[in-house]
C-alpha cells in the first residue's frame, strides 16, 4: 500500500485487523500471564493479582506496528500496520513478522519480503522483554521513516462503570529520548504498576493519540510532516520541541543492514517502585521543585537519581540560562540549580553515555504577581461585553487569540454557545476571579467592572430589563441560577414552564462560582468599603448564603438533582463562608448551611460514590471538594452537630448519611483514599511542564485544566495540615499550584508580549487547556497546534482556586535541604531570611521537621522584596507588613505549644500569646506609616528591633 505524506494524518494509528480476535494461546512465568493470538498479545496481567486487571483492552492487541518505509530513492512510503505469527524456537518466546494489510479486510496480512521487521515477547525470570529486529532485504538502500508503537491498553471507561477502579487503567508516560518509559496503574491506584523502559539505545521522540491510542515513535519524520506544517501554517514556528529522526537501513549483508530495538516490562508495588524500576534500568528518577512551571524570579532545583555517568546538561538558550551543579546529596542524587532569564518554553538536555540523551522541558512565566494581575486586567479591559441593548450586557466572553477579537452569542467562531454566552462555568467564574484577585490586589476600576456584571448580567437592572442570568426573591424558584448550554435569556422567554424551558435551573455545577463571586465581594466591601457601590458588604454576604440555599435547595424541586450528588468545582470555600455567617450573627443561616454541609460530607465519607464520577463517567472534576470533605471530616469528626433539617436535600433513592456517624476513623480513612486517587490522577513522575500536576481526564490530549490548580490545591493543603510524611505532597502540590499559569500569554516588549500568541493585544489572555501532540483538537471544537488553546474556556475556574492556594512555604527537604517554596532565600547562621515570590504575599507555611506552623495576613500582605526572618526553633519570627495604614488581621497557628510568645509591632507590644496548633486570630492596628515590622518572639527585650 502506497501512501504520500500528505495522506497519513489519517492514518497515524490504524487498528490492525479489526475482525474478532482468534481463540488465544497462554504464557507465563511467576510474574506475568500471557494471552496471544496470530494478531498480537490480547491479554496481559499480574499473576496472582488481587483484581483481574487485564492491562490490555478488551478486544484489542498489543504488537502491530505502524511502520513506514521506503526504498533510498522511492518517492512514496510503503506502510505495514499488520502482523503475522512467526515460528519461534527459544522458550517462552511469542515471534511475529509485520506485515502490509490487504485492501480486503477479509483478507489476512501478507508478510513483508524486502524489510522484515521480527518481534520477539519473551517472559524472562520477572519481566517481559520486547525486542524489534529490522532487517533490509533487499540491495538498495532503506530508510525508516516511522517505527511506531500503538499501546492498545485497557485506558478506557470500562462498560461497567462500578468496575472502574479496577478494570481502568491510568496511563503516565514521558517522551523524552533515551530516557523515556511509560507505567500503568489502576484507578484505584493499587499496585501493581505495569512499567516499560527502553533497554539499550531505544529512544522514543513523538508521540500521537489518534483514534484514542496512545502511540510513542522510535522514528517519526513521516508521521510528524503534516501536523507540524499545519502548526507552521497556524503560525507556531516550534510545534515539537525533541529531535525527530528517519533509520538508513544499509543493502543485505552490509554493516549496518540490521538494527535491533527493546522494551521491557515488569511490575512495580507504586509510585516509589516505579522511582527504583527507572533508577535500576539505568534511566532518571528525576525530582523537580518547584515545579517545571517556573516564574523568572525564582529558580529550580533538580535531582537526577542515576547510577549512569551524567555527561552534560545543555541548556536551549545558554546564554539566559544558568545551571548550576551542587553535588550530591545522598549516593547517586546528582543536584543542580537553574534559573532562566528568557520567557516561554525552556528546554534542557540531559547527555549521558556517549549519544543517549533526555530532555527536561520547562515553561518560564513572568512573576506570578504579574500573571495574576494582568489576567484579570486582561478580562476586564478585552473580555467584558459593553454594548448595553443586549441581553450580554456585563458579562465576560471569550477572546480569540488568533483573530484578536472578543466572541459574542451573534459571532461564536463555532464556539459552543454557553462558552460565549457566559451561562456556565467559564463565564460563571470569569468575574469571581476578577472579585478574588482583587481581594488581594484592588483596583476601582476592576471592581467597578465586576459590579456591571453583577447588576446587569447576573440580576439585569435595566429598566426594561426582565431578569437576569439569577432569579430574583420574588420569583418562583429564588436565587436560582440558570446554568444551561444555550443562553438564560432564552429559557427566560421560553414558552415551556419547565426544566428545559423557564425553570432550567437545575444544573448544580454553575451555583458554586456565583456563591463565591458574592462571598469575594462581601471580603472585599469588607476590607474596602468605599470601593463597592451595586451592594454593601452585608447584602453580598446574604446573596452569597441565599444562593447557596438554593444549590442545595433549586436544583432538587426541579430536577430531583441532589448537590450532594457530586462533587463540584469551587465548592471547598462552603466552610469558610458558613463561618463568616456566623461571626456576623447570621447564626440560623449559617445553621442551615452547616447542616446542607455536612449531610455531603457524610455522604462522601460514609458512603463514598464513585470519585471519579462528576460531570462524566471518568474525570478529574471532584478532587478539590472531595479533600474539602476530607478535611471538614478529619477536622470535626466527633463534633456534636445537629443533622440536615427535614428539607429533602438527599440523593435519590438513598437514606442519607448524617455527620453524627462520621467518626476519626471513618474521616481519616477517606482522606486517604481520596488522595491517593486525586495524585494518581495527575502527572508525578513526568518532569515536562504540561505533565508535571497536571490533571489526566479519561485521555491525556487535553492537559493543564481547571482541576491542575483545584485538585492541586487539595494535595498542597494534605501536605500542608495533614500528611505525616509531606514532601511528596508539597513537591507534587506545589507544581500543580504553578502548572497552568504557562497558559496565560503575557510577556515584556522585548518577548512581544507573550509566548503563545504574540502581540500586545494579547498580552494577557489565555488557553483553556494544553494541547500536547503536534496538532490536535481540543474538547471547544478547535484543531490548534501543540501548546496553549487559544480561547480561554473554563480556565479561570483554577485560577479562582489558584488564589485559594498560592503561598510560600519554608521546608526542609530530604534532597533539597533548606527550600523555599515561592520565594528565594539566605541561610544566615541559625535564621533564614526568606523573600515571598508567591503571587500574594499573604501566606507563610512553616514545615519542618515537628514544625507546622501557618501565618496569614488579611488583608493586608508583606512587603514586596523585604525579608522575612525565621529562626530555626522558631523563637523569633519577624516580617514587614504592606499597608501599615489600617489594621489588619494576622492568623498563627502551630506555634510550639505552651511557649509564651509577644507580638509587636514598630517595638510596641500587641499582645502576647500562648503557642498553639490551633489558629489564634491578632488585629494589628494600623500605624501612621506606610509599612510596618512585625516581630512575634520569645524574649522581650527592651530594643526587639
Amino acid at each position: 500500500m502506497k501512501q504520500s505524506p500528505s495522506s497519513l494524518i489519517s492514518l497515524m494509528v490504524i487498528i490492525s485487523w479489526i475482525s474478532p480476535l482468534n481463540a488465544a494461546d497462554s504464557l507465563s512465568n511467576r510474574c506475568f500471564e500471557l494471552q496471544y493470538s496470530d494478531q498480537g498479545i490480547t491479554s496481559l496481567k499480574r499473576v496472582n493479582d488481587t483484581y483481574d486487571t487485564d492491562y490490555i483492552a478488551a478486544n484489542r492487541s498489543l504488537g502491530a506496528l505502524v511502520l513506514r518505509y521506503r526504498s533510498e530513492g522511492q518517492a512514496d512510503w510503503d506502510e505495514a500496520t499488520g502482523i503475522v505469527s512467526a515460528p519461534t524456537s527459544k522458550p517462552n518466546t511469542i515471534c511475529y513478522v509485520t506485515a502490509r494489510q490487504p485492501d480486503d479486510p477479509n483478507h489476512p496480512p501478507i508478510p513483508l519480503t524486502d524489510l522484515k521487521v521480527l518481534q520477539q515477547f519473551t517472559l524472562n525470570e520477572q519481566s517481559l522483554d520486547w525486542t524489534i529486529t529490522l532487517s533490509n532485504n533487499t540491495d538498495q538502500p532503506m530508510i525508516i521513516g516511522d517505527l511506531a508503537l500503538p499501546m492498545r491498553m485497557a485506558e478506557f471507561v470500562p462498560r461497567q462503570r462500578g468496575n472502574i477502579y479496577t478494570q481502568k487503567l491510568l496511563r503516565h508516560s514521558y517522551i523524552a529520548g533515551h530516557g523515556s518509559w511509560m507505567f500503568w496503574h489502576r484507578a484505584n491506584a493499587e499496585g501493581p504498576y505495569l512499567v516499560m523502559t527502553p533497554q539499550g539505545d531505544t529512544s522514543l521522540q513523538y508521540f500521537d493519540s489518534t483514534r484514542w491510542t496512545f502511540t510513542p515513535y522510535i522514528h517519526a519524520t513521516v508521521a510528524s510532516a503534516e501536523p507540524m506544517a499545519r502548526a507552521r501554517d497556524f503560525g507556531r514556528q516550534q510545534p515539537w520541541r525533541l529531535p525527530l529522526t528517519d533509520l538508513k537501513l544499509a543493502p543485505q549483508g552490509q554493516q549496518g543492514s540490521t538494527v535491533r530495538y527493546g522494551f521491557k516490562f515488569q511490575f512495580a508495588p507504586d509510585f516509589d517502585g516505579v522511582r527504583e524500576v527507572l533508577y535500576q534500568e539505568n534511566l532518571f528518577d528525576t525530582t523537580v521543585v518547584p515545579g517545571m512551571v517556573v516564574p523568572v524570579d525564582l529558580p529550580a532545583s533538580f535531582c537526577l537519581h542515576t547510577r549512569v555517568d551524567i555527561d552534560a546538561i545543555v541548556a536551549e538558550h545558554p546564554t539566559q540560562t544558568r545551571i548550576e551543579y551542587l553535588g550530591e546529596r545522598g549516593p547517586d542524587n546528582h543536584i543542580y540549580r537553574v534559573q532562566f532569564q528568557r520567557l516561554g518554553e525552556n528546554l534542557l538536555t540531559v547527555k549521558y553515555a556517549g549519544n543517549r540523551w533526555m530532555s527536561l522541558e520547562f515553561f518560564v512565566t513572568e512573576p506570578l504577581e504579574t500573571v495574576i494581575k494582568k489576567r484579570a486586567r486582561f478580562l476586564v479591559t478585552h473580555m467584558q461585553h459593553n454594548d448595553p441593548t443586549k441581553p450580554w450586557y456585563g458579562a465576560y466572553g471569550d477572546w480569540d487569540q488568533v483573530n484578536e477579537v472578543l466572541r459574542n452569542p451573534e459571532d461564536r467562531d463555532g464556539l459552543r454557545p454557553w462558552l460565549v454566552d457566559s451561562s456556565d462555568d467559564a463565564g460563571n467564574a470569569r468575574p469571581a476571579f476578577i472579585a478574588a484577585k482583587n481581594l488581594f490586589f484592588p483596583e476601582q476600576d476592576e471592581i467597578d467592572s465586576v459590579e456591571r456584571y453583577i447588576r446587569y448580567y447576573l440580576w439585569n437592572d435595566l429598566k426594561d430589563g426582565h431578569g437576569g442570568m439569577q432569579m430574583t426573591a420574588d420569583e418562583k424558584y429564588p436565587y436560582g441560577i440558570y446554568g444551561t448550554f444555550t443562553n438564560w435569556w432564552g429559557h427566560r422567554a421560553s414558552e415551556d414552564p419547565g426544566r428545559d424551558g423557564r425553570a432550567h435551573l437545575w444544573r448544580i455545577y454553575d451555583y458554586p462560582h456565583i456563591i463565591h463571586l458574592y462571598y469575594r465581594m462581601y471580603q472585599i466591601g469588607q476590607a474596602y468599603p468605599e470601593m463597592i457601590k451595586y451592594k454593601t458588604a452585608e447584602e453580598y454576604l446574604e446573596l452569597a448564603y441565599r444562593t447557596a440555599k438554593a444549590y442545595w435547595e433549586v436544583p432538587k424541586v426541579i430536577e430531583n438533582w441532589s448537590a450532594n450528588s457530586v462533587p463540584t468545582m469551587n465548592e471547598a470555600f462552603l466552610p469558610e463562608l458558613i463561618e463568616a455567617l456566623a461571626h456576623e450573627g447570621k447564626q440560623e443561616w449559617s445553621d442551615l448551611l452547616r447542616s446542607y454541609w455536612e449531610s455531603k460530607v457524610a455522604r462522601f465519607v460514609l458512603q463514598t460514590p464513585n470519585l471519579y464520577g462528576s460531570e462524566f463517567a471518568f474525570d478529574s472534576t471532584g478532587f478539590e471538594s472531595t479533600q474539602a470533605f476530607a478535611r471538614y471530616a478529619v477536622n470535626n469528626a466527633g463534633v456534636h452537630r445537629v443533622d440536615a433539617p427535614s428539607a429533602d436535600i438527599g440523593i435519590r433513592n438513598q437514606t442519607p448519611a448524617k455527620f453524627s456517624d462520621v467518626t476519626p476513623e471513618a474521616a481519616r480513612k477517606f482522606q486517604d483514599f481520596q488522595m491517593r486517587l486525586n495524585v494518581c490522577d495527575r502527572g508525578w513522575l513526568e518532569t515536562t511542564y504540561y505533565q508535571l500536576g497536571s490533571d489526566y481526564r479519561a485521555w491525556t490530549s487535553y492537559l493543564l485544566s481547571y482541576m491542575s490548580h483545584l485538585g492541586g490545591w487539595g494535595v498542597l493543603d494534605h501536605g500542608l495540615h495533614f500528611a505525616d510524611d509531606p514532601t511528596d505532597t508539597l513537591r507534587l502540590g506545589y507544581a500543580s499550584s504553578l502548572s497552568a499559569w504557562a497558559l496565560v500569554n503575557s510577556g515584556t516588549p522585548q518577548s512581544n508580549y507573550g509566548y503563545w500568541y504574540p502581540g500586545q493585544n494579547n498580552d494577557g489572555g489565555a488557553g483553556g487547556g494544553f494541547i500536547p501532540e503536534a496538532w490536535g483538537r481540543g474538547w471547544i471544537g478547535k484543531q490548534m497546534p501543540r501548546g496553549a488553546w487559544y480561547y480561554s474556556a473554563e480556565e479561570e475556574v483554577g485560577y479562582v482556586g489558584a488564589l485559594r492556594t498560592h503561598c510560600t512555604i519554608l521546608t526542609d527537604d530530604p534532597l533539597f535541604g533548606d527550600t523555599v517554596y515561592g520565594g528565594v532565600f539566605e541561610r544566615h547562621g541559625k535564621t533564614i531570611e526568606l523573600i515571598p515570590r508567591d503571587g500574594l504575599r499573604r501566606r507563610l507555611h512553616i514545615i519542618r521537621q515537628n514544625q507546622r506552623c501557618h501565618l496569614i495576613l488579611e488583608p493586608d500582605a508583606f512587603a514586596p522584596e523585604q525579608g522575612i526572618q525565621v529562626q530555626d526553633d522558631l523563637a523569633r519570627i519577624a516580617f514587614t507588613r504592606e499597608h501599615a495604614q489600617r489594621p489588619t488581621t494576622l492568623s498563627l497557628a502551630g506555634l510550639p505549644q505552651g511557649v509564651t510568645y509577644h507580638v509587636l509591632q514598630q517595638g510596641r507590644e500587641v499582645t502576647n500569646l500562648q503557642g498553639d496548633p490551633q489558629e489564634c486570630r491578632i488585629t494589628l492596628p494600623q500605624t501612621t506609616s506606610d509599612t510596618a515590622q512585625v516581630i512575634i518572639t520569645t524574649t522581650l527585650l527592651s530594643n526587639p528591633s
